[in-house]
């Protein structure tokens, strides 16, 4: 019941603010990902989670990336982090800044250059660009491929 409790205030984007950094310094990992999508995270706390220092996959700075909250300087950051899975949820996120929407789009890993083709604020020459690079076009041919047989079962 206390679980249920403590879930219900990460979630919620009414929760005071220090009730939340309460949160983040008291959490375990799965509380830590409700968090990071909390809109109402205040972007400190944000930039909090995105630079402890936990074994992560990716997932909790996947989630902070695309929090409306997030700071650019975290956002500027994330850009940088060695996992691409981070770096694609930045170039999706539709509160990037156009200049590391730019800076993706040079990314090493597909998925992360799609995202930045993907995403709305990248302007029209970026995406221009990005849809005549064959590796780009292979993983939008594997999404549609994935949707294809979604839709079929």
């Amino acid at each position: 019941m206390e679980k249920e409790i403590i879930e219900r205030l990460a979630r919620d984007e009414a929760t005071p603010h220090y009730v939340l950094e309460e949160l983040v310094y008291a959490g375990d990992y799965e509380l830590l990902l409700v968090l990071a999508k909390n809109a109402g995270m205040p972007s400190i706390l944000l930039k909090e989670l995105a630079t402890l220092d936990i074994e992560d996959n990716g997932e909790l700075k996947r989630n902070v990336a695309l929090n409306p909250n997030t700071s650019y300087e975290t956002l500027d950051v994330l850009a940088m982090d060695e996992n691409a899975i981070v770096r694609a949820a930045v170039a999706a996120g539709i509160y990037v800044p156009v200049d590391l929407l730019e800076l993706l789009s040079e990314d090493k890993n597909p998925v992360v250059r799609f995202n930045v083709a993907d995403n709305p604020r990248t302007p029209y020459n970026i995406k221009l660009e990005l849809w005549k690079d064959t590796e780009v076009l292979e993983v939008l041919e594997h999404f549609a491929e994935r949707l294809s047989k979604s839709k079929k079962d």
